[in-house]
């Protein structure tokens, strides 16, 4: 929802804001206040590449953690959507995701492999297809995402990126 995206935006911010302050405040104490013309002007790519290094390093354990429950970050986030929007058509939930419809055929095929969701025709246009969480995917995903919360709030706490 806009609400949601909104304060998730405003936290990335926020983390923005802090390590470009850390990193401001470092290269303060490093040069001395004499010196600060020497901060380097693309501060700003420095503090965007950090940022880039501290998500892949999360993503990393975040895939390590999702693999032991025999799913893909995608197959989480699909069932993620699933659970908090509802059944859903596929294309919605490729754009929910920004992935392409063929990504997104692909990983539904996985997940009604797995018994996770199933495909269910739309009752008003016959062209749609929508993904719906089985009982089995519903108890996966509740099951594991209280733990994923816990996770990715213990990694943005004290992310230090450098």
């Amino acid at each position: 929802s806009l609400n949601e995206t909104i304060l998730i935006f405003n936290y990335l911010m926020n983390i923005i804001n802090n390590l470009t302050m850390k990193r401001l405040l470092s290269l303060t104490n490093a040069l001395g206040k004499e010196n600060m013309n020497q901060i380097p002007k693309n501060l700003s790519a420095e503090i965007c590449k950090r940022f880039t290094s501290g998500h892949s390093r999360i993503e990393k354990l975040h895939m390590k953690k999702i693999a032991k429950h025999k799913l893909t970050i995608p197959q989480f986030h699909v069932l993620e959507v699933l659970l908090n929007a509802g059944t859903m058509p596929l294309k919605k939930i490729g754009n929910e995701l920004n992935v392409t419809g063929a990504n997104i055929t692909c990983v539904v095929d996985n997940l009604e492999k797995q018994e996770l969701v199933v495909r269910v025709p739309s009752t008003e246009d016959r062209r749609i297809i929508n993904a719906e969480l089985t009982e089995k995917g519903e108890n996966v995903i509740r099951s594991i995402f209280p733990e994923y919360l816990d996770f990715l709030d213990n990694a943005t706490t004290n992310l230090e990126i450098g």
